[in-house]
């Protein structure tokens, strides 16, 4: 402790300070989009560099520290808790539906005409090996921007499961007092398909949470559902492996349009259908009413393009819901008023599409 810095010795210095909101600040040693974990597909952050400086009679040393905003895809993440990313405690997501087909001439891709997010809540007997004894759907209905009716579904695939058990669905209302519950067994061979909701038009007026300059109602009713196994199984799953239609998602959460609403169509959107949107995002804003999604987010991760039977099928790129949107989304309090009638959506023009 001579205060000498002697050959072979040591000295290390700690910085501290207050983390600063580096979006926000104009401090120089700022590095913009710098910091990605090492996945180049990762959206860069700002970096804050400092530098130290340790001086001695004719020799200096600099070296450098640097710290970066919490990543954004924290905020998105919907594996929020687990011992294993493929085994989550919890879960969140949105699922979206367009609830007329594009060759009757009247969708709009909003993916707001039935709009309802979904938490999951997993419990594992051992989470080292993904034991799974208990599995809650927590379903809050957040927009329904449609005057069609509808019934909304959470069907579970047949052996979807490894053990038969009993589920409870339980009703609240909208102050979270329940107001109905049913219980039973299941079959985990058997396809299990549960009515959430037998009337959209109970939970929300019509065009409800999609017009920014109506008032944010709260819906009417929400619901849980439980399913409880008989024995514990090994079960994983990766919500990030889910495309935007809902394909490699264990559980199918689909819209049946009330009888006669479109003749000649079933009226029925299962996953894997082009006019369900499904995001791995339990914070998901939604487009207001009468935009399409791709006029909303970054044009360059939506947009169309034809299939091979020559029909334009809007096109999800991976992340599309972490990159920028403007502000015609619902919720932000600035109202992007009435769409101007128009041939083309999104540069399209949808009517040179064949029909199926």
């Amino acid at each position: 402790a001579d205060d000498i810095l002697e050959p072979g010795e040591v000295w290390t210095y700690k910085a501290t300070g207050v983390a600063l909101e580096l979006e926000q600040s104009n401090l120089p040693n700022l590095v913009p989009d710098a910091c990605r974990q090492g996945d180049l597909n990762a959206p860069g952050r700002t970096a804050y560099t400092n530098q130290g400086k340790v001086t001695i009679p004719g020799e200096e040393a600099v070296d450098s520290s640097s710290y970066c905003n919490p990543p954004l895809y924290i905020l998105y993440l919907p594996i929020v808790t687990g011992t294993k990313p493929s085994c989550p405690d919890t879960w969140g997501m949105a699922v979206g539906f367009e609830d007329v087909r594009q060759y009757f001439g009247l969708i709009d891709y909003d993916y707001n005409d039935w709009l309802a997010h979904i938490h999951g809540q997993m419990k594992y007997d051992n989470p080292f090996t993904c034991d799974l004894s208990q599995v809650d759907f927590l379903i809050t209905p957040s927009a329904r921007g449609a005057q069609n009716d509808h019934t909304f579904h959470v069907r579970i695939p047949p052996d979807t499961f490894a053990s038969d058990g009993a589920y409870t669905l339980t009703l609240y209302d909208q102050d979270n007092n329940p107001i109905s519950s049913d219980s039973g067994s299941f079959s985990a061979s058997a396809d299990n398909d549960f009515v959430i909701f037998s009337k959209t038009s109970m939970v929300f007026p019509d065009l409800t949470n999609t017009i920014e300059l109506l008032p944010q109602l709260t819906p009417a009713i929400s619901a849980t559902l439980t399913m409880e196994f008989d024995l514990p199984f090994p079960f994983e799953f990766d919500l990030m492996k889910i495309d935007s239609h809902g394909n490699s998602l264990f559980f199918d959460p689909y819209l049946e349009l009330s009888p006669g609403e479109h003749p000649g169509w079933d009226g029925l959107i299962h996953q894997g259908d082009e006019n369900m949107l499904t995001v791995p995002e339990p914070h998901f804003s939604w487009p207001e009413e009468n935009w399409p999604i791709c006029e909303v987010y970054d044009p360059n991760y939506v947009k169309f393009e034809k299939d091979q039977n020559g029909k334009w099928v809007l096109i999800f790129e991976p992340n599309w819901w972490l990159q920028d949107h403007n502000t015609r989304i619902y919720g932000d309090g600035i109202s992007s008023g009435e769409r101007p009638s128009q041939l083309l959506t999104c540069g399209v023009d949808l009517s040179t599409s064949s029909t199926p």
